[in-house]
């Protein structure tokens, strides 16, 4: 739904490398509509319309994500799904219409060294410059949490809702890596 004109879109990836196989990533990654159990932006996902929590082109789910004091309700549908290596939802409906022609990627490879990672793009159609601005910033950081959330999951099996304590996590697991992968950004710097 995203429009054809470059200068309209934000783009933002990020990536992090992940201590499992590639079918251990996916199986987390594709866990569509029971994200809202662990990770850390959503307060909860309902599937509204499939057979199963796993990602399948047409699925949709609700999601509920803390915006403040109360939740921001969204709902999403499954656009483009490759079965072990990624998959693409749009956010259809959003109470936050700026929110809304959002195209959001999850997906997982191996990278040249043959180490499994997982990656997230988001591609949103722009409003105003301020506007753009201050969503680059928020989008990023939650790109980046989002894939810390997962890699989290992954890598234990847990779940983890506190952001300061998934941050914490993070730091510690990253600092024992002799060659540490540090989350990237194509789009901006990141402070």
């Amino acid at each position: 739904k995203c429009s054809k004109n470059v200068d309209e879109l934000l783009w933002i990836e990020n990536s992090v490398q992940v201590n499992s196989t590639l079918d251990e990533a996916w199986k987390v990654l594709a866990n569509f509509a029971g994200v809202g159990t662990f990770h850390v932006l959503y307060d909860e996902t309902i599937l509204l319309n499939g057979n199963s929590n796993e990602v399948a082109m047409g699925a949709e789910r609700e999601s509920l994500i803390p915006d403040g004091m109360f939740n921001l309700i969204q709902r999403e549908r499954v656009v483009d799904v490759v079965d072990g290596a990624y998959f693409t939802y749009e956010v259809y409906d959003s109470e936050k219409p700026s929110m809304e022609s959002m195209l959001v990627t999850y997906g997982v490879m191996t990278n040249e060294e043959g180490r499994v990672k997982i990656y997230h793009h988001i591609t949103i159609e722009e409003g105003s410059k301020v506007w753009k601005n201050f969503s680059k910033r928020k989008q990023n950081r939650d790109s980046q949490m989002s894939l810390i959330s997962y890699k989290h999951r992954i890598e234990t099996g847990g779940s983890e809702k506190d952001i300061k304590r998934l941050k914490k996590w993070f730091t510690l697991n990253e600092d024992k890596r002799p060659d540490r992968d540090l989350l990237a950004t194509t789009d901006l710097t990141v402070n």
